[in-house]
């Protein structure tokens, strides 16, 4: 046989040895029956030693091939099998030269063959699992998927771990085992195990032999292979400990607190304080306590990026190697780090917290201190900047760095990094330096800046895998990546959207009129999200927030509010333990709370708490502000205290309602005003104070006073009053002088006595609607307007049963007495008002909040008129706006703008703002304004 025939036989070996899918144990490669024996024919014509050197892959396979066909002979020897496949003898003095030129030619094309002499190490581990202890493996990977979850078969060193532990918890004592799967370096047992567990067959003789023995060990355990689902693996989310669980169709219930809770599918759930060390996992029979919070000594290390957990370090262990650059850890014991200082408590008190970098050594008080460097193992993991977060995968901007550690002396110092986003693959040549460190950039493989988020995946490829693209891969890892999408200083801001942008399952997000995503500055969100479609389901990545969020946490009420940037709080009697919560980014800002300087709060936090003591203060200075390192000062949002009512009650049974107010200030009396909708006005004054009552009492209405908190209590029998009717209560001082009691917002206090009116007359209506058209006392919950609108739709069905707008002109007349718009509701009531001639829709006085229809029927109509039969009329006419010069000027894109900035400053700093507080308006909007509205993205935008 001649050398091209040598060097064909090479290539054939070396291409089955790299094709994608084959196994990282050349034993058990899979090749055909013509290259197999010209392979096994020039074993036995040329010294093995010669062909160790010319040809690696030949040399490699003629001797572990044998090796793995006699593994269960008694003596388990090496060489008596190696000259029986030669067909001739191996002196002692060849025997080291083999050794030698095996472990070099093995290396050379990858395989990490140790140094040393003893068989196991030499031989044995690059052999693969023998099929004796195919039972014990199996058994060993099933307990393992029972218990732990299936192996994560997208990350290498995750998968590779998962098989070292499954050997060494269920198979301590078969040393031969623990040195093959440590030898695996690939995980490919973890990934094949996985491939079983999906229902794939077996490839080759020995993988079908291993895939009978995981179904056998299954029969065993009374299971089948969807069975296999782990417990929920441990994340850390925002500033939280939670539980992230796997995709499957059973149920799957954690028993934390009170009450299980179920977790969906796929799905992420974080856990309140105080975090118990265990938590228990159900799911159908199969029962867990899944370990959660750090015990006493213990350290848990998470990766900053992703969140997920990376490794729980007992108390006896000083260094620990992990994959990842940035890092959070926590335990129970104080410790601090040299970049983050001292570490702070979490949400949890009892447990402690810093955010870390690699190479660094944590000191601990009652504990050895810990040592954390990068794996020395064959590893790969990611560094850049964070865009988002879902469960423990994370959302890299482009300036993703992908790092390595490879060692140069298996299979060069030259290795080729294929990157694969949505089938479309790149590929990169590295070098490994001298420390066995290698690193590439995103942006080195060209991906194109249009390519949508999604799931990128980079493989390390075998040795001589040049030329090949569908290689096999030595070490794999993925993430997530948005190639269009730079590092953001700030909130996302004018990224391109993607086409597999989920709109639907996306919160706090804006589009604007050029087809760009940003985060919405006003929406009240805490938490981005960004929903991304897949092949199979929608993912929702938490974004990374970076700017400054405040809220303010009502203590009447058990809830917090968001505070939008630039809005004025009125803080009253209800607010006066009320404090504020900022989020905040910047840890070089200090915070300025009323004049007083906070010198940077957020040095070791993101979020601090304005107490109520410092917001007390009258210093002069009403800001809220933060001030950037470089003195640039931004406000946040103005504080003003007003002296009012407070303490405002109202409860409602069958014909008895019971009020309670404690007035702002020492008062002589109360007087009530009963302003029945049909009859005469009864005022009645009640005695607080030294000076006697002017007017009578109203029968039917009772006022006590507790001499200690000044709580007022009216209790008001309704049967015995005129109704459908309004009570308005006013204090008197002591000259006898009555003022309308208000609230924080200037709202009038007024209770609501409903009733039925049989014949309603046009001012009945117009009365009505007065009593509606004033603003409510938000701690009253809508009781006014809840117990009146029955008879004010009732008269406004009566009187305008013609349906002419002079019959309801009166009421559509109302105005208030403050000069704010009236409130009273038209459009629940009678849509049909707005359907009336233009020429009717006339002559509304300036606070009605209609007089500017007025101006409608001068409006000339645009030709061609807008045809509301076309498919979407909303979008035909803004594109109308948009293009269209000769417009009329009332109509056109400038005065469409100009609208809506009034309207925005009407809801923000005028009367229009209850449509955004937290009171029964707002809550209603929000419910109606959350309902799906197709054009709505391109109103806003416009």
């Amino acid at each position: 046989m001649v050398i091209d025939d040598l060097n064909q036989i090479e290539r054939n070996l070396d291409s089955a040895w790299i094709a994608d899918g084959a196994s990282p144990f050349i034993a058990d490669l899979v090749v055909s029956n013509d290259i197999f024996d010209s392979a096994r024919r020039v074993a036995r014509q040329y010294p093995i030693t010669m062909l160790l050197h010319r040809f690696p892959t030949l040399g490699v396979w003629a001797v572990l091939y044998p090796l793995s066909k006699n593994y269960e002979a008694a003596s388990r020897e090496v060489y008596p099998h190696l000259e029986d496949f030669f067909g001739k003898p191996i002196c002692a003095g060849d025997k080291d030269l083999l050794k030698s030129r095996f472990r070099k030619a093995a290396r050379h094309i990858g395989i990490p063959v140790p140094s040393g002499n003893h068989p196991t190490q030499v031989f044995f581990s690059p052999l693969g699992v023998p099929e004796p202890q195919h039972d014990r493996l199996a058994r060993a990977f099933l307990r393992t998927a029972t218990y732990k979850g299936p192996p994560a078969i997208e990350d290498t060193v995750a998968s590779r771990n998962w098989q070292r532990i499954a050997v060494v918890e269920y198979c301590p004592s078969q040393k031969r085992l623990y040195e093959t799967i440590v030898f695996d370096e690939s995980a490919h047992y973890a990934r094949r195990f996985d491939a079983w567990r999906r229902g794939e067959p077996g490839q080759g003789k020995g993988e079908r032999t291993l895939f009978k023995a995981y179904d056998d060990q299954a029969s065993l355990m009374g299971r089948k292979k969807s069975d296999f689902v782990g417990p929920p693996s441990l994340i850390w989310q925002r500033d939280r400990l939670g539980l992230a669980a796997e995709i499957s169709a059973k149920r799957q219930v954690i028993a934390c607190g009170a009450f299980p809770t179920q977790i969906a599918s796929g799905k992420r759930i974080t856990i309140n304080p105080p975090w118990p060390e265990t938590v228990e996992w159900t799911s159908g029979s199969m029962s867990v306590d899944v370990p959660f919070a750090p015990t006493a000594l213990e350290v848990l290390l998470f990766d900053a990026d992703s969140g997920a957990l990376l490794q729980r370090i007992a108390p006896k262990d000083q260094l620990v190697e992990v994959p990842a650059s940035r890092l959070v850890a926590l335990s129970k014991v104080y410790f601090q780090s040299p970049s983050f200082g001292s570490a702070i408590s979490t949400a949890d008190p009892e447990i402690f917290s810093a955010w870390i970098e690699c190479g660094e050594t944590l000191c601990f008080e009652g504990r050895a201190d810990l040592k954390i460097s990068r794996p020395v193992d064959t590893s790969i993991w990611f560094d850049g900047s964070v865009l988002g977060r879902n469960g423990s995968t994370a959302l890299y901007a482009n300036d993703l760095n992908i790092l390595m550690c490879l060692d140069p002396d298996v299979g060069g110092p030259t290795r080729i990094v294929r990157a694969t986003i949505e089938g479309v693959a790149r590929f990169v040549s590295i070098n490994v330096d001298e420390n066995n460190q290698a690193a590439v950039a995103f942006t080195a493989f060209g991906f194109q800046a249009e390519i949508d988020p999604g799931r990128a995946a980079f493989e390390v490829l075998v040795p001589g895998a040049a030329g090949d693209p569908n290689a096999r891969a030595d070490l794999k890892a993925q993430c997530w990546v948005w190639p269009g999408v730079p590092p953001q200083s700030g909130d996302l801001t004018f990224a391109p959207v993607p086409s597999n942008y989920d709109q639907a399952r996306s919160a706090g997000l804006h589009v604007d009129s050029y087809g760009r995503l940003s985060v919405n500055e006003h929406s009240d969100i805490e938490t981005p999200i960004l929903g991304l479609k897949q092949t199979d389901r929608s993912l929702e990545f938490d974004l990374v927030a970076r700017s400054e969020k405040l809220w303010q946490q009502r203590v009447d009420r058990g809830h917090r509010v968001y505070v939008p940037k630039g809005d004025t709080l009125q803080f009253g009697y209800d607010n006066r333990h009320d404090t504020l919560l900022l989020r905040c980014f910047d840890r070089d800002a200090d915070l300025i709370v009323l004049v007083a300087l906070i010198k940077r709060p957020f040095i070791q936090r993101q979020t601090f708490e304005i107490g109520a003591e410092k917001l007390e203060l009258d210093t002069g200075d009403d800001r809220i502000a933060i001030r950037r390192a470089d003195g640039h000062v931004e406000s946040l949002t103005r504080l003003r205290r007003v002296n009012d009512t407070g303490a405002l009650k109202v409860k409602e049974k069958e014909n008895l309602i019971t009020f309670s107010i404690r007035p702002n200030e020492d008062v002589e009396g109360l007087r009530v005003a009963l302003q029945p909708v049909s009859g005469e006005l009864v005022e009645g004054d009640y005695q607080l104070g030294h000076m006697p009552a002017s007017k009578p009492v109203i029968p039917g209405i009772s006022v006590e006073q507790n001499s200690v908190d000044q709580m007022t209590s009216v209790e008001i029998q309704a049967a015995k009053l005129t109704r459908p009717a309004r009570l308005l209560f006013s204090s008197l001082d002591e000259q006898g002088v009555a003022s309308i009691i208000r609230d924080a917002s200037f709202a009038p206090v007024a209770i609501g006595l409903s009733g039925v009116i049989a014949n309603p007359s046009r001012a009945d209506l117009a009365k009505l609607a007065n009593f509606l058209a004033e603003p409510e006392a938000e701690g009253l919950g809508g009781q006014l307007s809840r117990t009146l609108y029955p008879s004010y739709r009732s008269a406004f069905d009566t009187i305008g049963s013609n349906r002419t707008i002079g019959s309801v002109k009166p009421a559509l007349n109302v105005v208030r007495g403050d000069g704010g718009t009236a409130r009273h509701d038209i459009v629940g009531v009678a849509p049909w008002v707005f359907e009336a001639p233009l020429p009717a829709l006339t002559g509304f006085l300036e606070g009605t909040g209609l007089s500017s229809l007025d101006q409608m029927h001068v409006i000339p109509a645009p030709e061609p008129r807008p045809d509301l039969r076309v498919q979407d009329p909303l979008a035909a006419w803004l594109s109308r706006v948009n293009s269209e010069h000769d417009l009329p000027k009332s109509l056109d894109g400038e005065a469409l703008q100009h609208a809506f900035r009034a309207l925005r400053f009407r809801m923000q700093e005028r009367d229009m703002k209850d449509l955004r507080d937290d009171g029964p308006i707002g809550n209603a909007a929000r419910i109606i304004c959350s309902a799906h509205s197709e054009k709505i993205d391109e109103l806003r935008a416009l």
